[in-house]
């Protein structure tokens, strides 16, 4: 997709490859095409032990200080993992944000298996209530809109 060509590539390492990562529109808790981050990838290798320990770590829009964490499990029977959380707000046009998943041999988290740091940029804002598109998305995805300013949704 055109719009896509400047954003940061997928991250692929040894064990995992991003599939998919950055925002959806939701229509959640109420309220109409919400913002929600997703970040999918696939196992590339099977891992030493049975399970291994997970922690992804999503960057705030909110507020930086305070990134958005989740743990949980991965076993050799899965191959993919998606991680989505629901829902964001102060989404800002062009910011880079972080999409980080890391894989660890223990439940304490001390012993670092794989890590990936995937950035996105937000082709999307909704730091006025109103989720905007950006332009080149608009005029890629949707040509009857292109050249407006027009919002997906507003629901204040």
């Amino acid at each position: 997709i055109n719009y896509t060509k400047d954003f940061p590539a997928p991250i692929d390492n040894k064990y995992m490859k991003v599939v998919n990562a950055g925002y959806w529109l939701a229509n959640t808790n109420g309220k109409l095409s919400q913002l929600v981050y997703i970040l999918e990838m696939t196992n590339k290798r099977v891992f030493s032990q049975d399970v291994v320990y997970t922690k992804s770590i999503f960057s705030n829009p909110e507020d930086e200080s305070k990134p958005i964490i989740y743990n949980g499990t991965l076993n050799n029977v899965h191959h993919t993992v998606k991680v989505t959380h629901a829902t964001v707000q102060n989404v800002t046009f062009n910011k880079k944000y972080h999409l980080i998943f890391e894989i660890y041999s223990d439940q304490e988290q001390t012993e670092l298996i794989s890590r990936i740091d995937q950035i996105i940029v937000a082709p999307v804002d909704n730091t006025t209530g109103c989720v905007q598109i950006s332009s080149e998305v608009r005029n890629d995805l949707f040509s009857v809109f292109a050249g407006t300013n027009i919002p997906i949704a507003c629901d204040r």
